[in-house]
């Protein structure tokens, strides 16, 4: 049976996020009509400036390693040619094919692929593995990339308190002594992403605290202008990432 028409399609686009799942009963119960993030300016900040520096590369074939449900990879752009993602957690790659049918995603080890790309991204992963598994994650990753390709590489820093899911958090040294350690690759830069300050708290408070979560485009908007143009740009001694690029000779 195939079903079509104005209103088939109308449906069909609401699917472009699964709102059935927003109104859901919490742990102790209580019917919610919304989900949110406290902390997703932050994520947006961090997610789209490794967008920009990797669409500034002009790249036509990436690959995200430990894409998850497939935000960065989804959101690069549909005019790179050639855009996959990998994860291990195959219920987070049935979410990425879900939202992003478009890009090629795969449940695998990158260790296991065999086609090179001219860019190689991985978005706060490397946190994530094993002291001892870490140089065979990073020479997988640097497999993955042609001469003269990057790798861009984002992690937490110290800044920040450890988190449980967290094997370690990083400074400069310590990213670029794995890196050049275990791999081929040569640093090219690295910035320090996202600063809070007592501004951003405030207008933060404003918009989203424990008794209420305020709707507001407007408000929403001025964040989000102040973010990125003003607490975006970090240093080592405030930014909560950092994120690093490399290259193959």
């Amino acid at each position: 049976m195939e079903i079509t028409g104005r209103r088939w399609t109308l449906q069909e686009q609401q699917y472009t996020f699964p709102y059935h799942h927003i109104p859901h009963f919490t742990a102790a119960g209580v019917p919610s009509l919304m989900r949110t993030l406290r902390w997703g300016m932050e994520y947006l900040c961090y997610q789209h400036h490794a967008i920009e520096r990797t669409r500034a590369l002009d790249p036509t074939s990436v690959l995200e390693v430990g894409c998850g449900d497939g935000y960065f990879i989804g959101h690069l752009g549909h005019d790179i040619p050639t855009r996959h993602g990998v994860d291990l957690a195959e219920q987070a790659i049935q979410f990425a094919k879900a939202f992003h049918p478009e890009v090629h995603f795969a449940a695998v080890d990158a260790a296991d692929l065999e086609e090179t790309y001219d860019a190689v991204v991985a978005i706060e992963v490397l946190e994530h593995i094993p002291d001892d598994v870490v140089p065979s994650f990073l020479q997988a990753v640097a497999a993955r990339v042609r001469p003269g390709g990057h790798v861009m590489i984002s992690v937490p820093t110290t800044v920040i308190p450890l988190k449980d899911k967290h094997f370690r958090h990083y400074t400069w040294p310590l990213l670029q002594r794995q890196i050049t350690r275990h791999t081929d690759l040569q640093p090219v830069n690295h910035e320090f992403v996202y600063r809070e300050s007592h501004l951003l708290r405030i207008l933060r408070g404003v918009v989203h605290n424990s008794v209420y979560v305020l709707r507001s485009d407007v408000l929403n908007r001025l964040l989000w202008r102040y973010i990125w143009n003003t607490a975006r740009f970090a240093g080592p001694e405030d930014g909560y990432h950092l994120f690093a690029t490399f290259t193959k000779a």
